[in-house]
């Protein structure tokens, strides 16, 4: 095994060598501190060169897409995109008009059955007037 001796000047020793270790301490320090910087800086390099490339790629297609497509494909395109906002515009307006025609048919229909409640009603009380009393035994 090891003797007092040895364990005097390991890493764990209890004697006075403070003078190297803080040397030692510092180092170690500044290589984290360099390591970390240079992990920031490439960080940030590959990001920006990662964005700027899509931005890049980005406008090469566009401007392929508009260089290759035929102006009767994005005329009808917008031609489609027309007919679609007409169609919808149609729609909503036969809609409405179907809402004014079935409130208009539910208000008649109302007043067709309070007319015909009310001359009911008129008859029942004119017969039961002439009716003769019951008499009860």
């Amino acid at each position: 095994g090891k003797s007092h001796a040895d364990a005097s000047t390991g890493p764990f020793s209890q004697g006075d060598h403070h003078a190297q270790p803080q040397r030692l301490t510092q180092s170690a320090t500044l290589a984290k501190v360099e390591g970390s910087m240079k992990r920031t800086f490439w960080a940030a390099t590959g990001f920006t060169l990662g964005f700027g490339s899509s931005l890049y790629v980005q406008k090469r297609l566009r401007r392929a897409v508009e260089r290759y497509t035929p102006e009767q494909v994005r005329q009808g395109v917008s031609d489609v995109g027309r007919r679609a906002a007409a169609r919808t515009r149609d729609l909503i307006s036969d809609l409405r008009d179907a809402a004014q025609d079935g409130g208009e048919a539910m208000r008649q229909t109302e007043q067709d059955l309070r007319s015909e409640f009310v001359a009911d009603d008129a008859v029942d009380s004119e017969a039961h007037r002439h009716r003769p009393a019951r008499i009860r035994h």
